[in-house]
């Protein structure tokens, strides 16, 4: 939305998280702690080429911390939005009430991401740092839309370290294909420090089970996950924070190593055998997102066969192709969110590849393919993906070393 500013630039207006209400306005957050409602009309004076927000109500604040994450829900005819600050504080808030105070708590850490899920039994998942019990948090939410507090709340655990931080989290789309479809509202996704992507059943109230029930990891990359989402196929996906990798897991092939070694045949020799590492990670891949950023993938949406994300400048969509002999592969494409005529500050024009003009034509290359590797392949042979097939680059059939 490419709205003309009346007014002098503010970093405190760098917006930090939105979600979109039923009505079709949005409720933004941004560094300067405030949260409010908007509204997108067509610009006249570009010819509709462009939209312009209005803001139509703003919300009153606890504290003017940074706002951190902004997640919505319908509950019967009201639009719940919640909202998580830097300092740990959280609120809940009536969309279309914006004179009602909000419900807020405090949950004594760091924030990053925080989740609202209106359900048969609502609650609100907050991510943030600190030791194993603190990391992942989750609050009840009544019908009436307060946050209840829980001195004696059960801890949710997930790393083995002494500290981490969980910085994505979400739970599958109501129409979510298998193996989600039973109950998806009690499943919860996270992406943390630690490498690794864990879900959870919500429905579980002992200590002891407390614990995720699936844990993902590429073995071949140790960098934190910064965001998570579900695809309508049933898999799951999570943005690294380094190289602009993606990886992604379907779920229903995900074996343990105890489970692998325990299936193994004393007739077959122990060098046909696969590695029980690698064994516990089939069923998943990691794509290096086109225009091979260097840069964390700062978030992703997928829907059906797509997967949308961002870079630090890039736009991308990954599509899983059905047609003929290339089933389920990947393809993909990219886009610049910085002009290609536009040098970026502080570029000493020496004649190499340094950005801007230059960089953007000799990477057109790159734009539209993925590279990508199986994290159960012992060999790590990589291949491309079906947008560098039609550049003569390769196909997923026919790997590249």
């Amino acid at each position: 939305m490419n709205g003309r500013r009346t007014t002098a630039y503010s970093p405190l207006e760098d917006i930090t998280g939105f979600c979109e209400l039923p009505d079709g306005q949005v409720v933004t957050g941004n560094v300067g702690g405030v949260l409010q409602r908007q509204r997108f009309s067509l610009d006249a004076q570009t010819s509709g080429e462009t939209q312009l927000a209005h803001s139509t109500a703003l919300y009153p604040s606890p504290s003017m911390q940074q706002i951190v994450e902004v997640s919505g829900a319908l509950s019967g005819t009201s639009s719940l939005v919640l909202s998580a600050t830097k300092d740990g504080r959280a609120s809940l808030l009536r969309a279309e009430a914006p004179w009602i105070q909000p419900s807020t708590i405090d949950t004594h850490t760091r924030l990053w991401t925080a989740h609202l899920s209106i359900a048969s039994q609502p609650y609100a998942a907050f991510g943030g740092s600190g030791g194993p019990s603190q990391a992942l948090q989750i609050y009840p939410v009544t019908p009436t839309g307060i946050l209840v507090p829980e001195k004696a709340q059960t801890p949710f655990l997930g790393s083995k370290h002494a500290r981490s931080a969980v910085y994505g989290l979400v739970t599958p789309p109501k129409d979510m294909s298998m193996p989600y479809s039973n109950n998806p509202s009690s499943v919860l996704l996270s992406a943390w420090y630690d490498s690794h992507a864990r879900i959870y059943d919500m429905r579980v109230s002992k200590v002891a089970s407390r614990r995720p029930v699936m844990e993902m990891q590429d073995p071949w990359s140790h960098e934190a996950l910064y965001c998570c989402d579900f695809t309508g196929n049933g898999r799951v996906v999570a943005g690294a924070a380094r190289h602009g990798m993606l990886h992604i897991w379907d779920p229903r092939y995900i074996r343990s190593p105890e489970r692998s070694s325990a299936t193994r045949s004393p007739n077959l020799r122990q060098d046909n055998q696969p590695d029980t590492v690698f064994a516990s990670h089939r069923g998943g891949w990691t794509v290096y997102t086109p225009g091979q950023p260097n840069s964390p993938v700062y978030d992703v949406k997928a829907e059906g066969g797509r997967i949308w994300g961002v870079t630090n400048k890039r736009t991308f969509v990954l599509l899983f192709d059905i047609r003929g002999v290339a089933a389920d592969a990947i393809d993909a494409r990219g886009w610049d969110i910085v002009s290609k005529n536009v040098t970026p500050r502080h570029t000493v024009h020496t004649g190499q590849r340094t950005g801007g003009r230059q960089s953007a034509k000799d990477n057109e290359e790159a734009r539209n393919y993925a590279t990508c590797y199986e994290h159960g392949d012992p060999l790590l042979r990589p291949f491309y993906s079906l947008g560098a097939n039609r550049e003569g680059r390769g196909t997923q059939s026919h790997r590249a070393m």
